[in-house]
């Protein structure tokens, strides 16, 4: 098995045995809720997670929890709109997601950005094996044309 689908089974069954099966019937959203509560305010007496968590229960409803601190020094709280510098931890996730889109046909290594992104600079030379291997510094690409492009 795939390092991506093992991580990816391991993220999927922490979740679900956190807060159950959260698209069972409406009815069950409290317990769902409780469970997530009880969950978080563990992983908080314990200093194991400071975050936000945000869990789709099904019926177009969230449960959105926040935890500890955004800033220590200032003693800010996180809050659901709380911005994180997550910076290389997001790789993990898109490479599993890349990797489950290459297993089901939906991309392959050697599909173009341009087929998503048509007017991104140079998208017709970047691949998806470019992206997931961060191989984007062989190509010739101006950085300010790229950042204006995304903000």
């Amino acid at each position: 098995m795939m390092i991506q689908q093992k991580l990816r089974i391991a993220a999927i069954g922490f979740i679900l045995c956190v807060t159950g099966n959260m698209q069972a019937a409406h009815t069950q959203q409290a317990s769902a809720s409780d469970r997530l509560d009880a969950a978080l305010e563990y992983f908080d007496r314990h200093a194991m997670f400071n975050g936000v968590v945000a869990i789709d229960v099904g019926h177009g409803e969230i449960i959105r929890r926040s935890i500890g601190n955004a800033d220590y020094r200032f003693d800010i709280a996180n809050g659901p709109n709380t911005r994180f510098r997550i910076a290389s931890l997001s790789k993990v996730f898109t490479d599993a997601v890349v990797a489950a889109l290459i297993e089901n046909g939906t991309l392959t290594l050697e599909t173009r950005l341009s087929e998503f992104l048509p007017g991104f600079p140079n998208a017709n030379q970047i691949t998806i094996e470019h992206l997931i291997r961060h191989q984007l510094h062989l190509l010739t690409i101006n950085l300010h044309r790229m950042l204006f492009y995304l903000c």
